[in-house]
């Protein structure tokens, strides 16, 4: 695996992260590796999601009568009735 190095962190932000590291029981090593995991976890799920609402659009285009057509159609809404 190649090596990271973070340069500038602020001495607050690196404290908050030993604190969280000692929270949770890790090394500040191991709490910065889980934080990308987490990050890069999120990051798979929306283009996993992304490519999964692609793959349904492009079924849903292919089923309607014409590709122009829009999917929903919109609604005045009824005026209402002044009673005297």
């Amino acid at each position: 695996m190649p090596d990271i190095t973070i340069h500038g962190v602020p001495p607050e932000e690196l404290s908050a992260i030993e604190s969280r590291a000692a929270r949770h029981g890790r090394s500040t090593e191991a709490e910065l590796m889980h934080l990308i995991h987490e990050a890069a976890s999120e990051e798979r799920l929306v283009a996993e999601l992304e490519r999964a609402t692609r793959e349904v659009e492009a079924r849903l285009s292919t089923t309607t009568r014409s590709a122009g057509r829009r999917r929903y159609r919109v609604v005045e809404p009824t005026p209402r009735l002044r009673r005297s």
